[in-house]
């Protein structure tokens, strides 16, 4: 087999024509989602394509403009009207099954209806259900009555003693007269107050009859005797007025603005 030689290269062709323009390309919003970097990216291939969008969020934009505010809507529809509790100046009983709607006080625009309430006789004592009305009759059902039975006259109205009944009896005033009156005093601390010292307080009190009772800022102190400890005595011979008494003991002082508070027991001078 003989290899043919190689020619010598012709000359080039001609241009060829010119092809048909290809379809034009479509580009739509894929996806736009948020990031610390913006970019775009083109997905697909032509004439359908997308264009993806990565972007930062922006900063934050001035409050707007408060809108206008909208017209009033129209009033609703009347409700129905409520129970009416009305007063007839007409004399009345447990028995009265109707009453005159003349008699009846009613205020302009409105009227008595079926379940109203209607409070009559001349004192206004006996309650009714309205069950029917008329132009005329308001009928009824009597409910009850607004006042209670008469009371009856006191047997007595002397005035009561220990030994005879009154106006209470003669028990009781024993007892009451047995109530000796609580009267109360206040002493405001302005200056330190050592143990063992006597101060001068602002009642009098009869030594050694519980007829004293003592706090300070609001705590209850003990009285101290010969068969108890406390935190103050009185001064004076048991049976006698005083006026004093004498810090006892306290391992404290009582300062400024320290409030005592005194209660006696009856009235002494």
């Amino acid at each position: 087999m003989t290899k043919a030689n190689s020619g010598i290269q012709g000359p080039q062709g001609e241009p060829g024509q010119q092809g048909n323009p290809g379809p034009s390309n479509v580009l739509t919003i894929g996806t736009v989602s948020s990031g610390t970097t913006a970019s775009a990216t083109i997905t697909g291939t032509s004439p359908s394509q997308k264009l993806n969008l990565v972007l930062p969020k922006g900063d934050t934009g001035s409050p707007g403009t408060n809108g206008t505010n909208g017209t009033n809507g129209k009033d609703g529809a009347k409700g129905d009207e409520g129970l009416g509790i009305w007063r007839s100046s007409t004399s009345t009983s447990t028995s009265t099954t109707s009453i005159s709607i003349s008699s009846i006080t009613i205020p302009s625009g409105r009227s008595v209806k079926v379940g109203d309430l209607i409070i009559a006789n001349n004192t206004y004592s006996y309650l009714y259900r309205v069950t029917a009305v008329s132009s005329t009759t308001a009928t009824v059902s009597y409910i009850t009555s607004l006042r209670g039975a008469t009371g009856a006259n006191a047997t007595t109205t002397a005035t009561a003693t220990q030994s005879s009944n009154g106006l209470m009896s003669s028990t009781d005033k024993k007892k009451l007269d047995g109530i000796e009156a609580e009267h109360c005093y206040r002493l405001d601390v302005s200056q330190t107050i050592a143990d063992n010292s006597e101060i001068t307080i602002p009642c009098k009190y009869k030594v050694g009859n519980d007829s004293l009772t003592v706090f300070l800022n609001g705590e209850k102190l003990i009285r101290a005797t010969s068969t108890q400890d406390g935190s103050y005595k009185e001064v004076g011979s048991s049976g006698t007025t005083s006026s004093k008494i004498q810090i006892y003991e306290w391992g404290c002082t009582a300062d400024p603005g320290d409030v005592f508070e005194f209660v006696v027991k009856g009235v002494y001078s």
